[in-house]
Order: C-alpha cells, then sequence, then structure tokens
C-alpha cells in the first residue's frame, strides 16, 4: 500500500519486529542504545520515522499495547517494539509520540511493574521513557505537567533499587532514570521548586553522587543539584539545610579525577550557596568544604577554578569567617591564592583571586595575613614583574593591609618594608597606588616616624618621582607624604637629601596644582639653617618659593 507521501509501506514489515536471542528480560546485557544519545540512524525505526513526521498507525499501535499490557510475556515483547520504534534523536517526532501519548502509556507500564515486583522489565522500560524524553523543552514540560510527580516518585524508586544492588542492569538503569530527572530540573521551572523540597529525592541523587556508578551518571547526579540551586535563594536555602547533600559534594569534589565536568558542577554548587549571607558560616564551617573548594581552586579547567575562588570569596566575605579560613591548615589560603597570583592565571582567576585575599582582611585579621611566612614577599614580587594583572591585585591587597596597621605595632615595619621594596615597580598605575598607600600612612601621626626612620623609605620617596611616565597623581600623593613628615622633629633634617629634593624640583616644574603645598614644604625646611645652603642649590624649588611670593 502507498500513503499520501508515495511511500511504500508493508505494515507486517513495521510490526514484526525481528526477535532478539536473549529476550529483554536478562537486563544485564541490553544494548548500549538503550540510554545512550546516538543511535543507529540506519535502523529500520529511524528510517520510517524520517520519512512519516507525523501520526502514524506503527506509533499509535505500539502505544495503545503499552496502555493495555496484560501479562509480563505481553510486556516484554511490547517494551521490546518500543524500544526499536522510540530509539531515534529526532526531536520533532518525540515531541509528536508525548502529544498522542507515549509518556503516560511508560508510566503506565512502570507502575504496573513495580506493584507487581517484577524487576527484570525495570530496566528496559526506563529506557524507553528516557527515549520519549528526547523531546523538545515544550514537551517535557506538558508531560511534567501532566506525569512530573508520578515519573519522580518512581524512578525514586528504581535508583534505590539500584544502588540496593537488586536489579541487573543497574548501570543501565541509573543512567537512563538520572537522565530523565536531569532533563526535568534542566528545562522546568516548576521541577527545580519541587525538587528542591523533595527531601528523599535530595537523599537519593546525593547517594548516587558518591556510589560507583558510571562518570556520566555522577554527572548528571551533580548536574541535578547544580539545576536545583541555580534559580532561586529559598532553593538555595533549602540545599544547605541538609548535611547529608554538603558531604556527597564534598565526597565528590575531593575523590572525581577523570570527569572535569562533575568537579565543574560541584564548584558551581558551592559557589551558589556562598551567594547567599544567611548559609555563608554554615556551608565555610561543613566538614571539608573548605578542603573540597582549595582543591577545585587548582583545577584544571578555567570555570571550575572560577567557581571556587568565587565561593570561597563569597565566604569570606562574612566577619566570622574570615579568622577560620586564615587559620585552616595554617594559613593555607593564602598560599594557594599566592600561587595563582604567580602562576600565569586566566586574568579573571587572578582578579577573583584579589577579590578574595582584599575580602578576607580586617582588624582581627590583618595580623595573621602579615606575618604568614613569605605572604608579603610573594607580593612584592608580583609587584615587581612584568604581569600587570598580579601586580595590580597584589598592590591593592597591601593598601587594605596598610589602612589596618598602624606604628608602633609590631607588624607595621613589615608593610612599610614591603611597599618600600615595591615602590620602584615600572609599571605606573601600580606606582601610583603605592605612592596613595604612603600618603594613607603619612596621614596618621603614629607612622610618620617610623617611615622616616626607615633606612631606605625617604631615598625610594624621592626615586618614585624621578622614574619615567610617572603619573600627577603620583605627585600629588608623594607631595602630601613629604608635607606630613615634615612634622616629624627630625623629619626636616632628614627630607634634606638629594633624592628627596631632586622630587621636589620636578614637582614644581611638572605639577602646577601642587605648587602652594611645594612652597609649604620648602620653608618648613629652611626653617633649619642648616639646610638653607643646601636648599639654595636648586634652582627649581626657589623659583617655586618665587611664584608662590609673587602669587600672594
Amino acid at each position: 500500500m502507498r500513503n499520501k507521501w508515495n511511500t511504500r509501506i508493508k505494515i507486517t514489515e513495521t510490526v514484526d519486529v525481528k526477535p532478539v536471542k536473549k529476550t529483554i528480560s536478562f537486563c544485564s546485557e541490553l544494548p548500549r542504545q538503550l540510554c545512550n544519545e546516538s543511535i543507529d540512524e540506519n535502523s529500520d525505526a529511524v528510517k520510517i520515522i524520517g520519512k512519516q513526521p507525523n501520526s502514524w498507525i506503527y506509533q499509535d499501535k505500539i502505544i495503545e499495547e503499552l496502555n493495555n499490557v496484560s501479562d509480563q510475556g505481553e510486556r516484554v515483547r511490547v517494551i521490546e517494539r518500543s524500544i526499536n520504534l522510540f530509539a531515534h534523536t529526532k526531536v520533532e517526532v518525540h515531541d509528536d509520540e508525548i502529544q498522542q501519548g507515549a509518556d503516560g502509556a511508560i508510566v503506565k507500564v512502570l507502575e504496573d511493574i513495580l506493584e507487581s515486583e517484577e524487576d527484570e522489565d525495570l530496566v528496559s522500560i526506563c529506557s524507553t521513557l528516557e527515549m520519549v524524553y528526547r523531546c523538545s523543552a515544550s514537551s517535557i514540560q506538558i508531560s511534567y505537567t501532566n506525569h512530573g510527580e508520578r515519573v519522580t516518585e518512581h524512578l525514586l524508586t528504581v535508583i534505590q533499587k539500584c544502588l540496593n544492588g537488586t536489579i541487573l542492569g543497574k548501570q543501565i538503569a541509573l543512567q537512563s532514570t538520572m537522565k530523565v530527572l536531569y532533563r526535568y530540573c534542566l528545562r522546568i521551572n516548576d521541577a527545580k521548586t519541587d525538587m528542591a523540597s523533595n527531601a528523599r529525592l535530595l537523599k537519593i541523587v546525593s547517594q548516587v553522587s558518591t556510589h560507583d556508578v558510571g562518570s556520566g551518571t555522577k554527572e548528571d547526579a551533580m548536574g541535578i543539584i547544580r539545576n536545583i540551586a541555580l534559580p532561586s535563594k529559598e532553593n538555595r536555602l533549602l540545599l544547605a539545610s541538609k548535611p547529608f547533600l554538603l558531604d556527597a559534594i564534598v565526597v565528590t569534589a575531593l575523590n572525581e579525577k577523570n570527569n572535569y565536568k562533575i568537579r565543574e558542577n560541584c564548584s558551581a554548587i558551592l559557589w551558589y550557596l556562598a551567594v547567599e549571607s544567611e548559609i555563608r558560616a554554615k556551608v565555610l564551617f561543613h566538614h571539608g568544604v573548605i578542603d573540597a573548594l582549595m582543591r577545585l581552586t587548582s583545577d584544571l579547567y578555567l570555570k571550575t577554578k572560577l567557581n571556587a575562588v568565587s565561593a570561597i570569596g563569597n565566604l569570606a566575605t562574612a566577619p566570622h569567617t574570615k579568622s577560620h579560613l586564615l587559620k585552616h591548615r595554617s594559613g593555607e589560603v593564602l598560599d594557594i591564592f599566592l600561587d595563582i597570583f604567580r602562576r600565569r592565571e586566566d586574568s579573571d582567576v587572578v582578579r577573583r583571586a584579589g577579590r578574595t585575599l582584599r575580602h578576607l582582611v580586617n582588624k582581627e585579621t590583618v595580623g595573621l595575613i602579615v606575618i604568614h611566612n613569605g605572604f608579603l614577599d610573594g607580593l612584592t614580587d608580583c609587584i615587581l614583574t612584568d604581569k600587570y594583572e598580579e601586580g595590580y591585585q597584589s598592590v591593592k591587597i597591601m593598601n587594605i593591609l596598610s589602612a589596618e596597621i598602624n606604628s608602633p605595632l609590631p607588624e607595621h615595619h613589615l608593610i612599610l618594608k614591603a611597599l618600600t621594596e615595591s615602590a620602584l615597580t615600572g609599571e605606573p598605575s601600580i606606582r601610583e597606588i603605592v605612592a596613595r598607600t604612603f600618603s594613607e600612612q603619612a596621614s596618621m601621626k603614629e607612622n610618620r616616624s617610623a617611615m622616616v626612620d626607615h633606612p631606605e623609605f625617604l631615598k625610594v620617596l624621592g626615586q618614585m618621582i624621578l622614574e619615567q611616565n610617572c603619573t600627577v597623581e603620583t605627585m600629588e600623593y608623594v607631595v602630601c607624604t613629604i608635607a606630613n613628615l615634615c612634622s616629624v622633629k627630625y623629619g626636616k633634617r632628614r627630607l634634606v637629601i638629594e633624592p628627596i629634593l631632586l622630587a621636589l624640583e620636578k614637582i614644581s616644574i611638572s605639577n602646577e596644582t601642587s605648587q602652594s603645598v611645594l612652597a609649604g614644604i620648602i620653608v618648613r625646611l629652611a626653617s633649619l639653617p642648616q639646610n638653607r645652603a643646601i636648599l639654595a642649590n636648586y634652582c627649581g624649588l626657589i623659583g617655586c618659593l618665587a611664584r608662590s611670593l609673587q602669587d600672594i
């Protein structure tokens, strides 16, 4: 006979599928096509489907048989024919199958199997359901609205049986069932909300992620949790309230070595949870979370690294978590983030690492950071290298640290030493931040004597201006610093050295906005009789003073 597309079809050839050597009831050796996305596009079923994109008699017949199956023998035969029909990747045809009620018919058979406890058919019927769900998002939404709650509970029962080891071919069954749940939460917002409040689902999915199952199944398990955590604060709060879920994420993150996508899912989940200020402490203090995040910051996959660094950065914003992070394994977080600066990492990773380190600084933690072995030296090395982003982030961290420490605290000289050694960096914008930091330090009276007494500081302060490409802002910061240091009793005597005077002379020529402040500095320096003969040798300074007097 011929249809309206003028295609010859022999009904008997399409309905009477060639029998396999082993019945489908023995699921330990099911063909891989049952749950893989790619199948043989030359199979008879796919050829027929390709020719007839709409509902047709064979599809209707199979769906009708699924709805009316009466015993196990007939069920085996119908499932076998269903697999031959649904084993393809044509989305529009799967949409038509959903429209014709294939999903509901398969769910009915799944319910009958679970009720009869004849578990040998579970693998094949779950694989059939997964095939039908290779449809579009809109069709999955329709199916979830009609059958989602029942399907979810039935699939969880099947997964639990697989974890208990009571099903032959459990790897295939797990792969099929987890793919269905993953597609639900990937494409349907209602499913994400429902799953977040389904404690049984969260428990079972967590168990799957830590069991010896296929890598793809573990990926789906972590993908389900990630998709649940993404859309709303309420979902994230619910997930964080489940200690077993955090345990599963930690174990998976620490032990997964081969599948980078699993590690990326773990890092994303922890990042999403760390977004919520209400649960940051709960997440951070959970056993193993810090270790998992530390490991993920060194991952080879960029997205995983970004997620982990961002998660630590968010967790570090809570006041009572900073010390806990810094004390973990004797400040390991500082070593790891300093290594990020030292390596030629992606600039986004470096920026997020810098943000995290700045978040760790407050009055209670600054001492721990400054005295950590090699940390300030490491920042100094980064500032002096030719890597801009690393140097920029390092000098911003020093700026934050210096704002929290003043003389006579013993850590102050360490900060001043590191800043002094960093001041002659070749990058003008970074040098400007160092100059700003000096100005901020000198604005505090208690710091000025320590700055004047430092054996190299005044010399370096002058050389900063004499370097090429000195910015106007750097000049202004240095002028403010020198003006404040003049107030130290013996500062006026110490300041009359060649680098400082040459720097002031250069500023007097290059920067008109600082003329009045410069004139004030010159007058204060000249108040000491022994300084006057030295100052007279610098024509630019005398000229600056003369111009200021004319303005008066």
